[in-house]
């Protein structure tokens, strides 16, 4: 999901319910996960397990290594939306 204002992109999230991993980007804030922490330990029987999130400033890895190609990629197509009226060229 993203927010423009006069056609630039001002905020962009998008979440992975798989990975359970939120992506955030504010136009000057820069990129951000939240990811789940991942526990030090197994809970014991009958103790309550509650997520806790972590929030990394991206890239993770400073300079982001280059992509050997796309089989690591994820590709994200979107179709089928109309792109005319008040507020496209």
């Amino acid at each position: 999901m993203a927010f423009a204002y006069q056609q630039k992109p001002l905020v962009g999230v998008v979440y992975n319910p798989f990975t359970q991993h939120l992506y955030t980007a504010i136009k000057g804030q820069g990129a951000h996960l939240a990811a789940p922490k991942i526990p030090s330990s197994f809970p014991t029987e009958g103790q309550k397990v509650e997520s806790t999130y972590e929030k990394r400033k991206l890239p993770l890895v400073s300079p982001p290594r280059p992509l050997p190609d796309l089989s690591s990629a994820i590709v994200a197509v979107e179709y089928g939306n109309e792109r005319h009226g008040n507020n496209w060229d």
